[in-house]
């Protein structure tokens, strides 16, 4: 990821919103490798009991509603 300068920070404003963080074209590239994968494992040094900024910052931005998870509420 640092060698892609794969930027970790999410922006919101009027331009960039949260319902729309699932169609980002940026992430598309990240969104079409994890679609093949049946494992994915993470090792991280830990920073202050976390994970590092810029890998959290990778799953806040890859992993979000729509194409990791539906949030819909169904009875």
């Amino acid at each position: 990821m640092y060698k892609e300068k794969f930027d970790p920070v999410l922006r919101f404003d009027a331009t960039y919103r949260r319902r729309d963080l699932a169609r980002d074209i940026n992430m598309k590239v990240y969104r079409d490798l994890l679609i093949w994968i049946v494992y994915l494992i993470f090792i991280f040094l830990t920073w202050r009991s976390g994970m590092s900024t810029i890998l959290k910052g990778y799953i806040e931005r890859v992993f979000v509603a729509v194409f990791s998870y539906d949030n819909t509420v169904r009875s």
